[in-house]
């Protein structure tokens, strides 16, 4: 069945699921793009006002939690470009591409895990060859995709049941270890997602677990955990400050988050997809 949904702010569906935020969506014919959300198989396009998508049942709140339909955009973007005209700039550019919030927050711990010295296709080839390897199929309209599997099946199948689908780097040790975070209760991604957990300490408390370093804690606090001040900084956030705010200079990673933080304030994730998004798109890459 076909619905809609919809979605009042500028939109551009296409620039932001190919945002690097999440991993699970590949192309369709007809300008569909097929995606694994929330233990659902969804086939969505942009129309004008907001979405169109395919699903075996109403997912209005699940898609809408996603692309964060209830963000007052312009509450955060008036505060954002006040006073910076960088960012006023770009966003009258760019501004059609939007944040998401994953609801699988397992699945994006293990997502950035693989991304670790990876491009975009090949994590995106290693989330899907897990899903493959251990998730349960679905069906939709002839399209056949695998759920992503649980903490529980990972820790089944366990380091030698990762290890055959070859991620590299012993990213299948670091992926289980995290599994066994999260199943004794030490690392609770439900708790870190909660309001009373500020970003700092959810960030802490994520790179306690191996393979988890601070640009990787930081998008799975920004994109999973609804920290919007986190700012993950990877070569083209790097490279786009460096151009349009430090004059060519290259300060490390951790002054950079602080600047940022100090700078943008509680919507520094906005200001950081952005940046990321602009820098992209002005080296032609998609």
């Amino acid at each position: 069945m076909t619905r809609r949904l919809a979605i009042d702010a500028s939109f551009d569906l296409a620039a932001t699921l190919n945002g690097e935020q999440d991993f699970r969506w590949l192309p369709r014919a007809g300008c569909w793009h097929s995606g694994v959300l929330g233990g659902h198989l969804v086939h969505v396009r942009h129309i004008d006002g907001g979405l169109e998508y395919r699903a075996d049942r109403n997912l209005d709140s699940l898609l809408g939690s996603y692309f964060r339909v209830d963000d007052d955009l312009d509450a955060i973007w008036g505060e954002l470009t006040a006073g910076d005209e960088t960012l006023r700039k770009l966003h009258a550019q760019h501004g059609s591409v939007r944040l998401r919030r994953q609801p699988d927050r397992w699945e994006c711990v293990v997502s950035y895990i693989c991304s670790a010295n990876r491009s975009v296709a090949g994590t995106r080839a290693s989330v899907e060859k897990i899903a493959k390897s251990l998730g349960e199929p679905v069906e939709l309209g002839g399209d056949r995709r695998h759920i992503f599997p649980s903490v529980e099946r990972v820790l089944e199948a366990g380091e030698e049941g990762l290890g055959g689908v070859r991620l590299g780097l012993d990213k299948h040790r670091k992926i289980v270890a995290a599994a066994r975070e999260i199943a004794d209760g030490h690392l609770d991604l439900e708790e870190l997602a909660g309001p009373s957990v500020h970003y700092g300490e959810a960030r802490l408390r994520l790179m306690g677990c191996e393979g988890i370093g601070p640009k990787i804690a930081d998008c799975i606090a920004l994109f999973a955990l609804d920290k919007l001040d986190a700012f993950p900084v990877d070569r083209w956030v790097r490279r786009a400050l460096r151009n349009r705010y430090f004059g060519g200079r290259v300060p490390s990673d951790q002054k950079l988050v602080a600047w940022a933080l100090r700078t943008f304030g509680p919507y520094a994730g906005y200001a950081n997809q952005l940046l990321f998004h602009a820098e992209r798109e002005a080296a032609g890459t998609r």
